[in-house]
């Protein structure tokens, strides 16, 4: 598991860059740390933020954890922006229905990254 930051200023074709395009590996540890801080939930309203809700927000992804498999390809990413505490998995990590979401404990995730000495306030104003 790898994670990769657009951390640059969009493009002139409207793309925002990387300044490091392999990433920052995670160790077990901090794997653990970022899996926990991801659960379903079952409920009775749509939440304020996470899966679910960042259609209503500005839902601008700059953090991405990207899965590989033994021979290095990707086969899951989920993306997290820390602008507006949104969060999305693809696949998705559960089908959507009326009563059930993912949460993304986005503190818990900022956290983390921020232990790992990497920006989370990113292109926000952008």
């Amino acid at each position: 598991m790898r994670l990769f930051i657009e951390d640059l200023p969009l493009n002139v074709d409207g793309f925002f860059g990387t300044s490091n395009p392999d990433g920052v590996e995670l160790t077990s540890d901090e794997r653990m740390m970022f899996e926990k801080a991801i659960t379903r939930q079952i409920i009775v309203q749509r939440p304020e933020s996470g899966e679910g809700a960042y259609e209503e927000a500005c839902f601008i992804p700059h953090h991405f954890f990207r899965y590989f498999n033994e021979l290095g390809k990707l086969v899951g990413e989920i993306e997290i922006c820390f602008c507006c505490d949104g969060g999305l998995a693809n696949p998705a990590l559960i089908e959507p229905t009326d009563d059930q979401w993912v949460q993304y404990d986005i503190a818990t995730i900022k956290k983390l990254v921020q232990s790992m000495d990497l920006p989370t306030d990113v292109n926000c104003d952008e």
